[in-house]
């Protein structure tokens, strides 16, 4: 299973305390220790090589994974937020997804979203959170990073949920994805 969630979506909380809990699952995210198994290194490699780097680390990463899976008992799921968002101004939620499923064909998706409207406004108030230093008036603060962001900048590339689960569809069916 590959577990993507959006952010401010309550996916760390499905992660901590049902993914990371289960008995019949192993959970494998970026905090997996190295000895415990490969998620931490391959989720690296996913969402910081270049396509080059990547095409050429597939046998390899490949590899660590099947080797993972055969002397892992339950079900593995592969847990982390950037799967969904991407990382902007470097690799984007369809190339992960494209990525994932290049690594991953078997894997079924679990992705969790939030209603727009109401992540705009979680978004905001963690924003405003004394540890951010954001005093900025809601208006203000929506135009810099939803309607009018500049580039590299804002939050709306958060939004564009479609889209990133039609590249995690792509070559699957559609019983293999839970939104």
């Amino acid at each position: 299973i590959i577990n993507i969630g959006w952010a401010r979506a309550a996916s760390t909380a499905l992660r901590q305390n049902f993914l990371g809990r289960h008995p019949a699952l192993v959970a494998a995210g970026r905090s997996q220790a190295e000895q415990e198994g490969p998620a931490a290194v391959i989720l690296r490699a996913i969402e910081t090589l270049d396509e080059a780097q990547f095409r050429d680390a597939i046998p390899g990463l490949t590899s660590i994974w099947s080797d993972y899976l055969d002397r892992t008992d339950g079900l593995v799921c592969l847990t982390d937020e950037e799967l969904s968002i991407g990382l902007p101004g470097r690799i984007g939620p369809a190339a992960l997804a494209r990525r994932c499923a290049i690594l991953f064909p078997e894997a079924r998706i679990l992705a969790v979203v939030r209603e727009q409207h109401d992540a705009i406004g979680s978004f905001y108030g963690l924003s405003q959170r004394s540890v951010f230093g954001d005093s900025t008036p809601f208006p203000d603060w929506l135009n810099r990073h939803f309607i009018y962001p500049e580039e590299g900048q804002g939050f709306a590339y958060l939004y564009s949920h479609a889209a990133t689960l039609r590249a995690y569809g792509e070559g699957r069916s559609r019983s293999d994805i839970l939104t």
